[in-house]
């Protein structure tokens, strides 16, 4: 396993236009040593850590992951921290991003208790989309109505720091808002 782990690190390093995923496959098709156990545990979950340059995320860290226990994380995010530190880079942990995942949202907490946790725009987004199917409103919302631009200014409130939230909703996106039952 050691010997895949350098050799996907080689590769991600040589290739960074590579996805992860091709990079992962690519490298294990290699290995003749590499059992279906060793398979399975190395396809649980391929958690990306990103950090901001010039105000985009870039992905920096690959970790591919046995599941999606609290404990996992909690261990990833120690393990991150440490070789930082090792490295003697930078890791700015005043705030993080997550999916929705409450185990990775705890272990956060846990190993960076000082940081501030927003939840990641691309994953409320994909929850939001899929709530707007699920109550019938996706078609609404490709739409150019008064009422797709009533949901589309929702979109823009995680971008807000906390306190005006409440204020923005009240003022701007319920005023912009079609009188409906929808």
């Amino acid at each position: 396993m050691q010997t895949a782990r350098a050799s996907i690190k080689r590769k991600a390093e040589d290739s960074l236009n590579e996805r992860p995923s091709k990079l992962v496959c690519s490298v294990v098709s290699s290995f003749s040593t590499i059992t279906s156990r060793d398979l399975d545990n190395l396809t649980r979950q391929l958690y990306t850590f990103h950090g901001t340059r010039n105000g985009h995320f870039i992905p920096c860290v690959f970790a591919l992951l046995p599941n999606k226990k609290e404990a996992t994380y909690t261990r990833a995010l120690q393990m991150l921290r440490h070789i930082c530190r090792e490295k003697n880079v930078s890791l700015h942990s005043e705030f993080f991003h997550f999916d929705l995942e409450d185990a990775m949202l705890s272990s956060c907490g846990h190993v960076f208790p000082d940081a501030k946790i927003k939840a990641c725009n691309f994953h409320v987004g994909q929850a939001w989309h899929r709530k707007l199917q699920q109550i019938g409103l996706a078609a609404e919302f490709q739409s150019n109505s008064e009422t797709s631009t009533c949901i589309k200014s929702f979109f823009g409130l995680p971008a807000l720091d906390p306190h005006e939230v409440e204020d923005c909703f009240a003022f701007v996106v319920m005023n912009n808002c079609p009188d409906s039952k929808k």
